[in-house]
C-alpha cells in the first residue's frame, strides 16, 4: 500500500547562528553546503560552531536531513537529502536544513533516504519549486510525496544501494589517505636541502586557457572551468565541450600539467595536477603550468605547487569580485623543490600514491553510475531480489 512522506515523518527546522562563533569547539554546522547536488552528504569545508545549540537542532550519525531551500536556478539542492556519516559525532542544523523525525507510521528509514535520492523525487521537487531568486519547497508538498510500499524487492535494492554507498566512502578514505601520505613524503623531502626557484625558472609554459566555443557535441574537446578544480583534485562533472579545431596544441592538456584557478574571489588559487588520460583543455579563467623536464621532475614540481595553494590563493590582484592572478604574478611564485639527485626516488613514490588515489576515485565513478542506474528502480520496483543479490556480490 502506498503512503505519503507525511504519514511517517515530521520536520524539525534548524536555527540561525552567529558567524563570530564559527570554528569554536562545538558541533559541525550542517547547512546547504553539507548536501551534494541531488542528494548525499558533502564533507568538504565543514566548520564547527561554539554557540548556542539546542538539543532539537542537534543531529547524529544515521540521522537524515533535507534542504527545503535553494539559491540556484537549477534547483539541484531543493529537497535534497543527506545522512549524517559516522565520522560526524554531532552536527547542528542551520536555518536552511530540517531533520526528519520518524514519529509517524513505522517505516525503514534507509528506504525513505534512498527514495529521496531517486530521480522521480528530484523531478517532483523541481516541479513544485516556488520563488525566483531563492527557491523553496513547501512542507505540504514535501509531505505529499508518495512512497510505494517497501516490498521485499525494494528493501533488497536498499541494501544494495547501502553497499554501494559504503564502498564509495571506503574508496574516498583510501584516496584521502594516499593523498595525505604523498603530501607528507613531499614535505619531508624538501625539508633542509630543497632548492628554491621562481616558478618561471622551471616552467616551460605558463598560459591561460581558451575562450571556449561551446558545443553539445560529445565528440568535441572537453573544456574544464574553475568549478572542476577543488580540493586539489579534478572533477569533470562541471566540464563542458568546446570546438576542438579552435584550440591550439599548446593549450591542450598534457599529463603532469598543473592547473591554477586564476580569477574571482573564492575560487582563485585552487590548484590541481592533470593526471587523466583524455583530450582536454581549460577555459580562460584557468592557467596551465607545464614544467620543463630538463630543469625539474614534473611530478615533484607539481606537488611543489600543490603545497603552496594557500599562498597562491592570496596572490590575486584587483577589486573584490574582480581579482586576477596574472601569468607574470604566477611566474614569480617562489617554490621549494626537491634536490635533483633525490627526485627519481621521491617522484616514484609520489606517482605510485597518486595512481592509487586515481584508481580509488575512478572506481567511485563507476559505482556512482551503477547507483544512478539503480535508483529509478526503487520507485518502479523493477528489480528482482536475485538480481539485487547478484549485483551486491559484484560490488562487495
Amino acid at each position: 500500500m502506498s503512503t505519503n512522506l507525511g504519514d511517517h515523518v515530521s520536520l524539525c527546522r534548524g536555527t540561525t547562528y552567529k558567524s563570530l562563533l564559527l570554528d569554536e569547539p562545538g558541533p559541525m554546522l550542517l547547512g546547504l553546503g553539507s548536501i551534494q547536488r541531488n542528494g548525499g552528504f558533502k564533507g568538504d569545508g565543514l566548520r564547527t560552531y561554539g554557540g548556542d545549540s539546542p538539543a532539537k537542532v542537534l543531529i547524529y550519525p544515521g540521522d537524515i536531513y533535507v534542504s527545503l531551500k535553494d539559491v540556484t536556478h537549477s534547483a539541484d539542492l531543493l529537497g535534497a537529502v543527506a545522512c549524517v556519516p559516522e565520522q560526524i559525532e554531532c552536527g547542528r542544523l542551520t536555518q536552511d536544513t530540517v531533520k526528519l523525525e520518524f514519529d509517524g507510521l513505522p517505516i525503514d528509514r534507509r528506504y525513505v533516504y534512498w527514495a529521496l535520492r531517486t530521480p522521480q523525487y528530484r523531478s517532483y521537487c523541481r516541479e513544485r519549486a516556488t520563488g525566483t531568486t531563492n527557491l523553496g519547497l513547501s512542507r505540504a508538498d514535501f509531505f505529499a510525496f508518495g512512497l510505494p510500499a517497501p516490498t521485499k524487492e525494494r528493501l533488497a535494492l536498499v541494501e544494495l544501494l547501502d553497499s554501494i554507498d559504503d564502498k564509495v566512502a571506503a574508496n574516498r578514505r583510501l584516496a584521502e589517505t594516499a593523498d595525505e601520505l604523498a603530501e607528507t613524503i613531499f614535505r619531508n623531502a624538501v625539508a633542509g636541502d630543497g632548492p628554491d626557484h621562481e616558478l618561471r625558472e622551471v616552467a616551460g609554459l605558463i598560459t591561460r586557457g581558451v575562450a571556449p566555443k561551446y558545443t553539445d557535441d560529445e565528440t568535441e574537446l572537453t573544456v574544464l572551468n574553475q568549478k572542476c578544480i577543488r580540493s586539489k583534485r579534478i572533477d569533470l562533472t562541471p566540464a563542458r565541450r568546446t570546438l576542438s579545431a579552435k584550440v591550439a596544441d599548446t593549450k591542450r592538456l598534457c599529463i603532469n600539467d598543473v592547473l591554477v584557478n586564476s580569477t574571482g574571489a573564492g575560487t582563485l588559487g585552487r590548484v590541481a595536477r592533470w593526471v587523466l588520460g583524455i583530450e582536454a583543455t581549460v577555459d580562460s579563467h584557468v592557467s596551465i603550468v607545464r614544467f620543463d623536464p630538463t630543469r625539474v621532475d614534473e611530478v615533484c614540481a607539481g606537488f611543489a605547487v600543490l603545497h603552496m595553494q594557500e599562498v597562491i590563493e592570496m596572490m590575486g590582484e584587483g577589486s573584490t569580485g574582480q581579482t586576477e592572478l596574472s601569468r607574470d604574478q604566477l611566474g614569480k611564485l617562489r617554490l621549494r623543490f626537491i634536490a635533483r639527485e633525490r627526485e627519481p626516488h621521491v617522484s616514484a613514490q609520489l606517482q605510485s600514491l597518486s595512481s592509487a588515489s586515481i584508481v580509488h576515485l575512478a572506481e567511485n565513478e563507476k559505482l556512482a553510475t551503477l547507483r544512478d542506474t539503480l535508483l529509478p528502480r526503487l520507485m518502479s520496483g523493477e528489480l528482482r531480489v536475485k538480481d539485487a543479490e547478484r549485483l551486491a556480490e559484484a560490488v562487495l
